[in-house]
């Protein structure tokens, strides 16, 4: 660490004070909070903390006494998955950057990780016997598919915030970071706590079974949103036109 901030300070150009505009927390609260695409977005953060945090507080005791998956395998399947994670995600991002509406392809990501999340344990619903090739799919398809949905959400609400009527500097982006990493924290905090309550009432399978139910309305929240963006061919003039509402008195 000392060796890290030695050469930050060394290498990191001078800071030159700018005057900036006086920008209030209330109107870039009510300028954020106009955008439709800033709660889809916000729903994804936080599902995908959820979702994975959920699941990673739960599932030892489950696989080890079904599956007779010990911690140490345990640790590789979550290598492996992982690294789906790692290899995907620059293809996730270029394909975000290239598409002019990304939603469908954030949609589709979504739809494949509630198939994932179902198999995993295997849901109850599917009348499947607990497998350990199924798990472990599962966790593949989570991992190398939510990235795919959760990468463009800043780009998205940065965008979205901009043409509310926010300034393009450096106060909407660090406002803009501290709400996205909020609800992630927020997924956090959230998931485990309930993750833990519903397998002490219901049990692992019922639990994801849940967990995968809410990933199907977050599927069905962003196939709106891709419809509506595709109808209106761009989604810059329904926001251009609310920008009046959010000017600074």
């Amino acid at each position: 660490m000392i060796v890290t901030a030695i050469v930050n300070q060394r290498f990191m150009p001078p800071v030159v004070k700018t005057v900036e505009p006086d920008v209030r927390t209330s109107h870039m609260l009510r300028c954020f909070a106009g955008a439709r695409e800033n709660w889809l977005c916000l729903l994804i953060v936080f599902f995908y903390s959820f979702d994975f945090l959920t699941f990673e507080s739960c599932v030892a005791p489950y696989v080890d006494r079904v599956l007779g998956i010990t911690p140490a395998t345990l640790g590789l399947y979550f290598l492996a998955a992982t690294g789906s994670y790692v290899l995907t995600s620059p293809v996730w991002a270029r394909l975000a950057d290239a598409c002019r509406n990304p939603y469908p392809m954030m949609a589709a990501c979504i739809l494949t990780v509630t198939v994932g999340t179902l198999i995993i344990p295997p849901s109850p619903l599917l009348g499947l016997a607990p497998r350990w090739w199924l798990f472990g799919l599962g966790m593949t398809l989570q991992e190398a598919f939510f990235g795919g949905a959760y990468i463009p959400c800043f780009q998205q609400m940065l965008q979205a915030s901009v043409r509310r009527g926010l300034p393009d500097d450096l106060h909407t982006h660090a406002f803009v970071s501290s709400v996205y990493w909020s609800v992630y924290s927020l997924g956090t905090v959230v998931g485990p706590v309930s993750g833990g309550l519903l397998v002490d009432s219901f049990g692992f399978p019922v639990m994801m079974t849940c967990v995968a139910a809410l990933t199907l309305l977050l599927f069905l929240l962003t196939l709106a949103q891709a419809v509506a963006t595709s109808c209106r061919g761009d989604s810059r003039p329904a926001d251009v036109t609310d920008e009046r509402e959010c000017a600074p008195a």
